[in-house]
């Protein structure tokens, strides 16, 4: 074997990413599967595939014996009263009135027995000790739970368990507490002392554009982008200029080099220098695994300076992953991770390959051909990454972003440039004129930046969509590369290949794929956010949004929008709200933000929590109009589609819930009708106003409580199909006495909860096909 360390790594890698994929019972199996091939090999003397069987066996026990001797062992702490000694891991973070600490735990006690231990537990706890210190000693007791899977739009607890997260705690008792540690400190401590220094200091960036995007491409600090932001940077292909990663490596490194070369120390002493800054910088971003992929490659590279031997590319990559999955084997399941990874194993494989092609082809006469060389590098680079991560992506997040190598090219120069002005500027924040000047030149690529991304994404199929949600994307993936391989091997297959592959996948997806409406049906549905209500009519390409909020899912706005562009929606006639809470509203300005809307209909007494107030400056700052619905309203929408809007404020109670607006929508002979939250009292009121309220479709109020959908507004409705907006909660809901009224009337009761994301189609002659889990 000509390469042992990179077999190893590799075999090792690949049998740790199958048995996340596969779970501890089957990764057994594979291992003793391995083992036993392994020994035929050695006695038909194959001694490479046998080592490679070797390797991929330790890759199988490592995960089990992971699983079953780190991490089970801390789950068999949740739901037990613990106490708990540690020390805080990270910078604390607060969020309004409570604080989250990253507490590194030594030891717990249960039952009044100790126990030493070593994992990391998210605490919710007062905020009082936000400014705690690395390193600070913390105690504290109460229950801990696995993280809140409600979140429907991704696996949290396998998102949790990535970052090495496996237990949360909310302090209720109070007990939280922390002692100052006067010993010796660890990196960490420097390391998050620098990186509140370089955020105080970023924080004076005048323009809140600069500012955000200094911290996020610097420091890879996103708590200033809004969800709107996130939502260009993931259809365009950007996200991973905001995940520190090798660029910035080699930006450090760059630097170093620059120096020590200008002051001629020996390259050995600055190999070494430079490798203990790429650590120090690493801890200050937090070890993610996209940093510490690039910082460990670059320790190989150095290190082979340091004596005398020549870096491999592959080995460090490959030495890489293997070195993130023997700390976390579960690392393997973040998209970081696999985005990073696959990102730079394209440019490395493919890219090469693409740059000498490109460089012949750009070739001009009387241009420089470095211009050319560094252009057609930059383009080499970018397909090759985007090649082989957009698979993965189409896996993870259900669309290919076809114009992800656009955009890199538009506005990767404008991120270098951000994320050298944003050092310089930390170093000399406080010097004022010459501070202004360097805050000036990164608000003006940020504007750019911002507005050339929201161009690329507004470009007609910039984004294509994919029913196969799943492995079968990658299976067809790797099938039509083998396949492709042995028709091309002969002809320049590297470059082929790949490119075909993708091509396939994407027509194929593309041919595939239909909207739920593409039969020119008018749509109802009831999107999946968890413990809240969101409500689309779709006929066409428009829609009209009743409410987007959720208590328990984060960007509520983000799920909504994706699942309109999903089902070809390209803009949005009239967003109504019902009432200002937050299971209701608190995704509205996001929704606002991130598609065309031509109407808001604000409900009344909007503007008495934060959400309403949102939704209504979100509306005017994207020149929306905006109308307040004091009495009742009726407007036509959707080709043929008739809606009306009753209030039912009488101006007496001060429950939000009772001022809900209720939406009635008319198709031919078909007819729905959205409740809100309005109580029993409402619907007696509207039921005796005379209002049109009989209906084939009834989305149940107040997430099936039982103050609500009374027997009086049940006979009125007479629904064919019922639809539930609910979550995981800690209310009843939906309540079983409401439940057993609403069945009295149909026996087609469905919830978000239970079916996912319900829609009914109708071509408005009063029957409907029902559609869920979509």
């Amino acid at each position: 074997m000509k390469k042992p360390l990179f077999i190893f790594c590799m075999a090792f890698t690949v049998a740790v990413v199958a048995a996340n994929l596969t779970g501890v019972r089957i990764a057994a199996v594979l291992a003793a599967a391995a083992l036993i091939f392994s020994a035929v090999f050695v006695i038909v003397k194959y001694k490479n595939s046998a080592a490679i069987c070797l390797c991929l066996a330790f890759g199988f026990i490592w995960f089990a014996a992971f699983n079953m001797l780190f991490y089970q062992p801390v789950l068999n702490l949740s739901s037990q009263s613990v106490n708990f000694n540690g020390r805080i891991a990270d910078m604390p973070q607060q969020f309004g009135k409570i604080a989250r600490y990253i507490v590194n735990v030594s030891e717990v006690e249960k039952d009044k027995k100790s126990k030493k231990v070593h994992f990391k537990l998210y605490v919710y706890a007062d905020p009082k000790f936000v400014n705690a210190s690395v390193g600070d000693f913390v105690t504290f007791s109460g229950k801990p739970e696995m993280p809140d899977s409600s979140d429907n739009s991704f696996d949290s607890r396998a998102y949790y368990r990535s970052k090495g997260i496996y237990l949360t705690l909310y302090d209720n008792g109070n007990t939280f507490n922390v002692t100052k540690s006067h010993g010796l400190r660890s990196l960490m401590y420097y390391a998050v002392k620098v990186r509140i220094y370089t955020l105080n200091a970023l924080n004076s960036i005048k323009s809140q554009n600069g500012r955000a995007l200094s911290k996020g491409i610097l420091l890879g600090d996103k708590t200033e982008f809004s969800a709107a932001w996130k939502d260009l940077f993931a259809r365009t292909g950007i996200t991973h200029a905001f995940a520190v990663s090798g660029m910035h490596i080699t930006f450090l490194t760059g630097i170093f080099a620059f120096i020590f070369i200008a002051l001629g120390v020996p390259r050995r002493v600055s190999a070494v220098i430079t490798s203990a800054a790429v650590l120090f910088f690493m801890a200050v971003i937090g070890f993610s695994p996209s940093v510490t992929r690039a910082g460990v490659m670059s320790f190989v590279m150095l290190f082979g300076i340091v004596f005398g031997k020549k870096g491999e590319v592959f080995t460090s990559l490959s030495f890489a992953a293997a070195v993130i999955l023997l700390i976390n084997p579960y690392s393997a399941a973040d998209v970081g991770f696999q985005l990073s990874f696959l990102s730079v194993f394209g440019i490395m494989t493919l890219g090469v390959n693409l740059r000498t092609a490109l460089r012949k082809f750009l070739s001009i006469p009387f241009l420089p051909q470095r211009i050319v060389n560094a252009f057609a590098d930059s383009i080499a680079a970018t397909l090759a990454a985007v090649l082989f991560t957009t698979p993965v992506s189409a896996y993870q997040f259900g669309n290919f972003s076809l114009c992800a190598p656009l955009a890199n090219l538009a506005v990767l120069w404008a991120v270098e440039g951000i994320f050298l002005l944003s050092v310089l500027f930390a170093v000399i924040a406080k010097i004022g004129g010459l501070a202004f000047l360097i805050g000036f030149l990164i608000d003006m690529l940020s504007k750019y930046t911002l507005w050339m991304i929201k161009l690329i994404a507004d470009i007609p199929y910039a984004q294509l969509y994919t029913n196969y949600r799943d492995a079968l994307i990658i299976i067809l993936f790797t099938a039509a590369m083998g396949t492709l391989y042995m028709i091309f091997r002969k002809n320049g297959a590297r470059i082929t290949v790949p490119i075909l592959a993708l091509a396939f996948i994407i027509i194929f997806s593309s041919i595939s794929y239909r909207p739920i409406g593409a039969d020119g049906d008018l749509v109802f549905s009831a999107v999946n956010v968890g413990q809240g209500d969101a409500l689309v009519l779709m006929k066409g390409t428009s829609a009209v949004v009743v409410d987007c909020g959720s208590s328990n899912v984060s960007n509520p706005g983000g799920i909504v929008a994706s699942f309109l562009r999903k089902n070809g929606i390209r803009r949005i006639e009239a967003v109504i709200m019902t009432h200002p809470h937050k299971d209701h509203a608190n995704g509205l300005d996001d929704l606002i933000e991130m598609m065309p809307v031509s109407t808001v209909y604000l409900s009344p007494h909007y503007d008495t929590t934060e959400y309403g107030k949102a939704a209504e400056m979100a509306a005017i700052e994207n020149n929306t109009k905006v109308i307040n619905v004091d009495s009742d309203k009726s407007f036509s929408a959707l080709d043929g589609v008739n809606l009306y809007i009753y209030n039912t404020d009488d101006g007496v109670s001060d429950n939000l819930n009772e001022y809900s607006l209720v939406v009635f929508a008319d198709y031919r002979d078909s007819e729905i009708v959205v409740t809100g939250d309005i109580p029993s009292s409402d619907e007696r009121k509207l039921v005796n106003s005379g209002r049109l309220l009989d209906a084939d479709i009834l989305k149940v109020s107040h997430h099936g409580s039982n103050t609500s959908s009374c027997n009086d507004f049940l006979q009125a409705v007479t629904p064919e199909a019922a639809v539930i907006s609910v979550g995981e909660n800690n209310y009843n809901l939906p309540n079983s006495e409401a439940l057993e009224r609403i069945r009295r009337y149909t026996d087609r009761v469905y919830s978000t909860l239970q079916n996912g994301t319900v829609s009914f189609l109708t071509n408005g002659d009063g029957s409907y096909q029902i559609k869920w889990g979509e």
